[in-house]
This record gives C-alpha cells, structure tokens and sequence, in this order.
C-alpha cells in the first residue's frame, strides 16, 4: 500500500469477490477465511517487481513478463516465512493458474487447479 495506494482499495474488491464465489461453492468458514487472506495477499509479490516494470508506460517485453509471471511464486515464499501463511501462500502462488492451462506459474489446468493447497501442496514453495 505503501507503494501505490490503490492497492488497497483493488485487494478488499478481489476479497470480496473471492469470498462471495467461496459462499457460491459452498466452502466452510474456514476456507472462506484463508481465501479471503489469500485474495488480499494475492499481490504481495510484487513488492520485488522493480518500479520500472509496475510502471511502464507501454507494453512489457518477453523478458519484463517473465519477470511479472514470478509475482506469484514470490509470494509464496513470502507469505511461507509466517507459518500461519503456508498455506495462504499456496492459494496466493495459483491465483492466475487458468482452468485451460494457460495461466502462470505453473500451467495447471481444471483440477490440478487446488483449492485445499494444505493438503495437496508442500509446505515448501519451489521455484519453476
């Protein structure tokens, strides 16, 4: 937020949205809590996404994108360093996964797409 100060206002929007789709799906009290973190957190990583990039004016080369595509990987071990986070982390790290496959990091399609990363992914974020 300190950053850029819309952010605030985007992260509760994507909260919001997120936990009314998690109503919609019927999760538990407990999962809507750690989606919710999660859509808040979702932007985390690019704390070390350099200003240059965030801001460029025009379109991003192949290179910048790359750079971007990591945002999410990086806040996962971000939020993976506050143990109460793990699993946060792991929603944060699929957040632009698509159910086609064509998302990022890790390409994951339909229901390689998790939605209970604590008990399908390590604690351990890796990098791709």
């Amino acid at each position: 937020m300190e950053r850029n100060p819309l952010l605030a206002g985007h992260c509760d929007s994507v909260s919001e949205l997120a936990t009314e789709t998690g109503r919609l799906l019927l999760l538990s009290e407990h999962e809507l809590d750690r989606l919710a973190q999660a859509a808040e957190l979702h932007d985390i990583g690019k704390v070390a996404i350099p200003d240059t990039i965030l801001n460029k004016p025009g379109p991003l080369d192949p290179d910048e994108w790359t750079f971007i595509h990591q945002h999410t990987v990086i806040g996962e071990r971000i939020l993976a360093s506050a143990p109460a986070l793990i699993n946060v982390g792991a929603l944060v790290r699929s957040t632009h996964e698509r159910w086609e496959g064509n998302g990022y990091p890790d390409g994951l399609a339909g229901d390689q797409i998790r939605s209970a990363p604590e008990s399908s992914r390590s604690a351990t974020p890796s990098t791709p």
